[in-house]
Formats: C-alpha cells, sequence, structure tokens
C-alpha cells in the first residue's frame, strides 16, 4: 500500500546548537505545517527561548511492505 504522507519538523537554533522542538506527521500537508507555524510561533514569542526557531515540512511517500 503507497500512502502520501508528511512530516513537519520544529527547530530552534542556540549558538551552535541545534535542538529539536517537535515533528509532526500526517497526511495532510496543510494541518501539519498549521501546527508547525503555531509551534514556532509560540517559541520566537518566549523571550527565554528567544533563539532562531525554524520549521520544514517534506511530503514524502510511504510504502508499506507487504
Amino acid at each position: 500500500m503507497i500512502k502520501n504522507e508528511c512530516i513537519a519538523i520544529v527547530t530552534r537554533v542556540c549558538g551552535h546548537k541545534c535542538h529539536l522542538e517537535a515533528s509532526f506527521t500526517g497526511s495532510a500537508i496543510d494541518e501539519a505545517k498549521a501546527k508547525a507555524e503555531a509551534l514556532a510561533d509560540i517559541l520566537r514569542d518566549r523571550k527565554d527561548l528567544a533563539d532562531d526557531v525554524y520549521y520544514f515540512v517534506v511530503p514524502f511517500t510511504a510504502a508499506k511492505a507487504s
């Protein structure tokens, strides 16, 4: 079975370190992007986490081995 999926990744860069904040998977790119944008906005608004925040949405095709 072949299925279209996507993953949204939210990261925060602090100095020379990159922190994975969250990842979301699902079949709807718009939904994963909205979740990632919302979390990125929250992280950007926090003064104690005022680092560079990025999110990526990557579509892929998943195939289940039979």
